[in-house]
């Protein structure tokens, strides 16, 4: 099972590319509070939330956790931490630096956005050009990349036979 923040979702229904976290997993789980998190009444976000009602139900599942914990994080990461704990075999996705370290701490299996870039490179559903295109519209819609990470991964993008 896959559990995901609304980071990841929500910096791929900016650039319309949702279909990469689809390339990798059948579907994904939210919880309630994330459901708000993506839905919520802004005028900014008006499309990610006509993607995010598309594809609840189908591919979006909504289940929250029957003990919610507090990990000292937000409600969302809270929640999400705490569906994880109680699933086996579990991939959790998020960008949020301190929900990650948490899943780390908890062995939780963690990839973020870029991870999902990754895979669908590696799984030949992205080339080279493609990955850095959309990496760089995810810049552009505000997703932050040290410039150090961002040379780390164009260095191991460019490793990677295809």
């Amino acid at each position: 099972m896959t559990v995901s923040n609304s980071t990841v979702l929500i910096n791929l229904i900016k650039i319309g590319k949702v279909d990469l976290i689809k390339n990798i997993y059948k579907n994904i789980t939210i919880t309630g509070v994330i459901r708000k998190e993506v839905t919520r009444e802004d005028e900014l976000y008006k499309n990610e939330i006509r993607v995010f009602n598309e594809l609840a139900g189908s591919f979006i599942i909504i289940k929250n956790p029957a003990n919610l914990k507090d990990f000292g994080l937000h409600k969302g990461e809270n929640s999400c931490l705490s569906l994880c704990k109680e699933i086996d075999d579990i991939t959790f996705l998020s960008d949020d630096k301190n929900a990650r370290k948490a899943a780390d701490f908890l062995g939780i299996r963690v990839i973020g956005t870029l991870g999902i870039l990754v895979s669908n490179l590696k799984k030949k559903k992205l080339n080279k050009k493609e990955f850095f295109t959309i990496l760089r519209k995810l810049i552009d819609k505000g997703f932050y990349i040290s410039t150090e990470l961002f040379a780390a991964v164009e260095e191991y993008v460019n490793k990677i036979i295809l």
